[in-house]
């Protein structure tokens, strides 16, 4: 059990029906901004984003057994080779 699991999915709320969660992964961003798109810490950024996201859907799967749970996945942007936003 960790953080996230602790605050959000045992909070008596988060047992109600049409609860909202939103979680906001923020760190591939910023490892892009920070080593450029195609460094190994970018890779492994990703790498670590992609297991946590998992790890979330698992235990909102087994925190809501009910098979009505709906998932929305979005991203912000893309990225230049050089890590900046749009063509530059």
């Amino acid at each position: 059990e960790d953080a996230w699991e602790r605050e959000v999915l045992r909070h008596p709320r988060a047992q109600q029906p049409r609860t909202l969660h939103f979680l906001h992964l923020l760190a591939t961003d910023t490892s892009g901004h920070a080593f450029r798109p195609s460094s190994p810490q970018y890779l492994s950024m990703v790498a670590r984003v992609d297991a946590l996201a998992a790890r979330v859907y698992e235990r909102m799967e087994a925190a809501f057994p009910d098979g009505r749970t709906v998932y929305v996945l979005t991203s912000d942007h893309g990225m230049s080779l050089r890590g900046s936003h749009g063509g530059g």
